[in-house]
């Protein structure tokens, strides 16, 4: 009843609101619903090439909980004509695009991984993107399909500054860095 609740106040709070109000509203109410309701939300974090996927996958087998995957909607964010697409190529510009002008994921990423101000403006684009897209996973799988545990599978877990408050337990994945390149 109180998820309910919660989502009837916030839903009155944000239609017409600003971007920051409803910025504000979501994390309110993730916050809210992760700490105050019998709804577990589960982090999963760690870098790249360390094995997170397949953590997410023996998780998802073993215990039948469904997984948001932060990297699958950071690609469906990207998609030709969405608005973090046309951001991002407005800022980067169209050298980073393949010839069917989708984003070609490594051109970006060597700009963005050797120039720090640039990954920043990267995050700055599509955190929010991905955050909205996740919020709308997570309203899917709490109050559609009731579902009760979910587990978040976000690199970048503690870089959001939001997800740590709304995860409990967090599982990092960690390797050596000798074992990370042999995987990638």
């Amino acid at each position: 009843m109180g998820l309910y609740l919660i989502n009837f106040f916030t839903q009155r709070i944000v239609f017409g609101a600003s971007v920051i109000q409803i910025i504000f509203t979501i994390i309110i109410k993730l916050i809210l619903i992760s700490k105050f309701s019998n709804v577990k939300l589960i982090g999963l974090t760690g870098g790249i090439g360390c094995g997170k996927s397949t953590c997410s996958e023996v998780i998802q087998q073993t215990f039948k909980i469904p997984v948001i995957d932060c990297d699958l909607l950071s690609r469906q964010i990207m998609e030709v004509g969405k608005p973090a697409y046309k951001k991002v190529v407005s800022i980067f510009g169209e050298s980073i695009l393949n010839p069917d002008k989708t984003i070609d994921r490594k051109k970006l990423g060597e700009v963005v991984f050797s120039n720090r101000s640039a990954k920043g403006k990267l995050m700055r684009v599509t955190n929010w993107y991905i955050f909205k897209a996740l919020f709308g996973s997570l309203y899917q799988h709490i109050f559609v399909k009731g579902q009760k545990t979910i587990l978040i599978d976000a690199p970048i877990l503690y870089e959001t500054r939001i997800l740590e408050f709304i995860c409990y337990p967090i599982i990092v994945v960690y390797v050596t860095d000798e074992l990370s390149l042999i995987h990638i």
